[in-house]
């Protein structure tokens, strides 16, 4: 090597890489940070097999989350199950968790995917959760209606400690936390069952949600967060 390639840096050179090291310290400084994940119970363990006089069985026909690269990246956990009593419609109970180290994480929602079934959304509507959810915590109401099926569904989503209405609201805070330097954690929580009675229907699954939450220490730490 000569003499001047080993001589000492140019203080423009010197400059332009403060300049660079600066800019990448403060990139990684303002990277979003995934906070504990305070859902980390599996889904599986959060919900007892018993919940109300229904009994978990075998379950099948159940409409889920698109498959595919998109939702391997997006959940983490995914459970199904089917909850039977002698004298009432079978509840179908699906929950998924979103993975905290998504910086654009966003849990479907059942609207895309009950249409990505060949489903139409009718009667679409809000229903107050009650305690111990926060006070502006809100699920969805809605009839899923296909040529060889009808289910009424109740669905409610959390990001972080917020529990948004609309898909637009889950974006929007999503960003919100994401500006703020923040990865918040994702659950979807939906019930459901077969037949034409939506008010009878509403009345057993919001019944049933909050047996649910309702059912032990660690379901309502994985449903509702810190």
């Amino acid at each position: 090597m000569s003499d001047a390639a080993a001589g000492p840096m140019p203080r423009r050179d010197l400059l332009l890489g403060g300049v660079l090291v600066g800019a990448s310290a403060l990139a990684f400084a303002l990277q979003p940070r995934a906070l504990p994940d305070d859902a980390s119970m599996p889904l599986g363990d959060a919900v007892p097999q018993r919940v109300a006089g229904f009994q978990a069985i075998a379950a099948k026909g159940f409409v889920l989350p698109d498959a595919g690269p998109l939702s391997d990246r997006i959940y983490v956990d995914l459970l199904t199950r089917l909850y039977a009593a002698d004298g009432s419609p079978s509840v179908m109970l699906l929950m998924a968790k979103g993975r905290v180290d998504d910086p654009g994480m966003s849990v479907h929602r059942p609207e895309r995917c009950y249409r990505s079934a060949g489903f139409s959304i009718e009667d679409k509507g809000l229903a107050r959760l009650p305690a111990p959810f926060p006070a502006d915590a809100r699920a969805v109401r809605m009839t899923a209606r296909r040529e060889d099926r009808v289910e009424q569904v109740l669905f409610w989503t959390r990001v972080g400690s917020r529990f948004p209405a609309s898909a637009l609201d889950q974006r929007l805070f999503t960003v919100r936390e994401n500006l703020a330097g923040i990865l918040p954690a994702g659950l979807l929580f939906r019930l459901s069952v077969l037949g034409d009675d939506s008010a009878a229907a509403f009345t057993l699954l919001e019944r049933f949600n909050r047996a649910v939450v309702a059912a032990s220490a660690p379901a309502r730490m994985t449903l509702l967060g810190q």
